[in-house]
């Protein structure tokens, strides 16, 4: 059988995407081997990666949609939910990425930024630092790293599946993604979005099916995440329909 990847893209709340379409490919018997999340996807991924289950995953989801975000709230839950836990010893193969913005000027130059992969060591920072979303949270000091949400430049980050070993690769953007926030858009910042431009056009082209999913929610609807998944469950069996052998 060929190693599957899915590979979980940013979005905030919309990302609860995510979760129809690991129980698509579960109902399927198209179990994923490896999980790779950028942001939202990162902290979905890790969740049914760490035991393989998606139960777990759903039931830890639903406690964290009623709680409101905040840095010391989502620490404290991550260190205390993940423990001592290392990437290196989930059921399934993991990893997530982050951004650096440590060096002079990194935050408003994207060349400046350096993409950051978390493969192996300790789990709950490496989510901490994918689901920094600038604005809502602050920067994320990390062994000698500022960290911010991976999204910024690579939100669908199928590359990192490739280089893991995936025969096939599904991965899934979720449609107006705000790469920073959604609020810049003109002038010197369009240099971020030539950057993410180009990462989504190198995850089309390492993924089997890659799947753009379109939805009338915000980035801050967590409140509303039973329903997302389940257009994401509706979105993935309308085009696992045409693709199912690819996978």
């Amino acid at each position: 059988m060929p190693r599957r990847a899915l590979v979980l893209g940013a979005g905030g709340a919309r990302g609860f995407v995510h979760m129809g379409v690991l129980y698509a490919l579960e109902r399927a018997g198209l179990r994923p081997d490896i999980l790779i999340g950028c942001s939202i996807g990162a902290l979905i991924g890790a969740l049914y990666a760490l035991k393989g289950s998606f139960a777990e995953a759903e039931r830890v989801l639903r406690e964290m949609s009623k709680i409101p975000l905040s840095r010391d709230w989502i620490e404290g839950y991550l260190s205390e939910y993940f423990g001592n836990t290392l990437i290196e010893e989930m059921a399934l193969g993991f990893a997530c990425v982050s951004v650096d913005i440590r060096s002079p000027g990194a935050s408003v130059f994207p060349q400046l930024a350096r993409e950051v992969v978390f493969r192996r060591g300790p789990l709950w920072p490496a989510i901490r630092a994918s689901i920094g979303t600038p604005v809502i949270f602050p920067v994320f000091s990390y062994r000698g790293m500022r960290l911010v949400d991976g999204g910024i430049l690579d939100p669908v980050p199928a590359w990192v599946a490739k280089e893991m070993g995936a025969e096939r690769i599904v991965s899934v953007e979720v449609a107006g993604t705000p790469t920073i926030g959604g609020l810049i858009r003109k002038g010197i910042f369009a240099q971020w979005g030539y950057r993410v431009h180009r990462a989504k056009r190198r995850a089309m082209a390492v993924s089997d099916l890659y799947l753009r999913i379109t939805l009338p929610y915000r980035s801050l609807d967590f409140n509303k995440g039973e329903e997302i998944a389940v257009a994401g469950y509706r979105a993935f069996i309308r085009a696992s329909e045409r693709f199912i052998g690819r996978l």
